[in-house]
């Protein structure tokens, strides 16, 4: 889970190994954070890599190489790669064995390999499996030999096959004792106040985003007597969307923008006493162009930080909000 101490673990656990060469493969939001943790508790430096790099770390005198999981797969398609340790941070990103990246990370040579998951397990016990063929390779034996003893068969078909539930775990963990390590926090909140705002979205939402309401209801409709409702469908799931954000703001739904919404005003409000209050505050939302048009119209200093980012500018926000 986040929070449990994965990073800090596994540079405590590097640190005793003492590796000479260290690549950690993280997703690219997370690199800059593992760069600080590496050198305020162990001490050690490190660098950002990009695919043309990793060849000249791998002979230079710095220990430890960063570079996200795209980024390494794209070497690996015109390079070797080898090193001490293999660090996989966020591993079951690499969970499904049909992908380029799994088969491009199970080529490296290492020595060792720590692989760090607050959710190794996110779809089926297959996930497990396939993590742990990049860790130690054939330590839970064949796929079908795992999926014989560990998964519960519902339907088979020639060439695949449908499972619903998992069984024999004590033999499973039995397995696995000497290769995992579970990282357990318990974590209690400190004067934490869950306050939940009802807002009522105002006439133009609602008028909005029943029209989106209906406009899915009669795809959906359509699609249950079309002979291909693919495309129907996925409009339908479309039209759902632009509901929920009407709902939201219904300037997340058109290009002219007209006036706030009962909810962006009552964020902005939220947002006006807190900073009176000497206090910070972190505004989360699943779209992006919420959180522009948040910013647009905040009338104090912000960081905005975004997926879009490069690593040295989700540094920069980080620090500038931190500070």
């Amino acid at each position: 889970p986040i929070g449990s101490g994965k990073t800090l673990t596994a540079i405590l656990a590097t640190i005793i190994a003492n590796p000479k060469k260290i690549l950690c493969v993280a997703p690219k939001s997370l690199l800059s954070q593992w760069k600080d943790c590496f050198k305020e508790f162990a001490k050690i430096e490190s660098e950002i890599l990009s695919p043309a790099s990793i060849k000249k770390w791998e002979s230079s005198d710095v220990p430890v190489g960063l570079i996200t999981y795209q980024g390494l797969m794209r070497a690996l398609a015109t390079i070797d790669v080898s090193t001490d340790l293999l660090i996989l941070d966020e591993i079951q990103n690499i969970k499904n064995s049909d992908t380029k990246v799994w088969k491009a990370i199970s080529n490296i040579k290492t020595t060792d390999i720590y692989g760090l998951s607050g959710t190794p397990i996110e779809n089926s016990l297959e996930d497990l499996f396939n993590v742990m063929e990049i860790i130690k390779p054939g330590l839970l034996g064949a796929k079908w030999q795992f999926q014989d003893e560990h998964q519960l068969l519902t339907t088979s078909a020639p060439g695949k096959a449908v499972f619903s539930g998992s069984k024999n775990i004590s033999g499973l963990i039995e397995k696995l004792k000497d290769h995992l390590y579970v990282c357990m926090v318990e974590t209690k909140p400190v004067n934490t106040v869950e306050n939940i705002v009802e807002v009522i979205p105002d006439t133009t939402q609602r008028t909005i985003s029943n029209d989106f309401w209906k406009s899915a209801k009669d795809l959906q409709a359509k699609a249950l007597t079309a002979e291909n409702p693919g495309k129907l469908k996925l409009m339908v799931q479309a039209m759902l969307l632009r509901a929920r954000q009407a709902a939201c703001d219904v300037n997340l739904t058109q290009e002219i923008k007209i006036t706030s919404s009962n909810k962006t005003n009552a964020i902005l409000g939220q947002i006006n006493v807190f900073v009176k209050n000497n206090e910070q505050v972190c505004v989360y939302s699943q779209w992006t162009s919420y959180l522009e048009i948040l910013s647009s119209q905040v009338t104090v200093p912000y960081s905005y930080f975004h997926g879009g980012l490069s690593v040295k500018q989700r540094s920069a926000e980080i620090e500038k909000f931190v500070t």
